[in-house]
């Protein structure tokens, strides 16, 4: 999953605003982002807006990017 994830910055960007920001984006099936979180299954319409697919994902995915920041943070100092 997270190897997906990397391989494409945008829907990487789209997913952490998404869980992070509580950010709602209009679902288009063919806006990139969008179309590859779907074909992957991360993704799915709930009503018009694009929204993670299931809680599982959701956690997996909002920890894994909690740890990149934390990991970020402490190489700063």
């Amino acid at each position: 999953m997270i190897k997906h994830v990397e391989e494409y910055p945008e829907l990487r960007e789209m997913l952490e605003n998404i869980l992070f920001a509580g950010q709602e984006y209009p679902y288009h099936e063919y806006d990139k982002p969008v179309s590859i979180g779907k074909m992957f299954g991360f993704l799915v319409n709930n009503d018009g807006n694009v929204a993670v697919a299931n809680r599982i994902f959701e956690s997996q995915l909002y920890d894994y990017f909690l740890a990149q920041e934390t990991r970020k943070n402490e190489a700063i100092y």
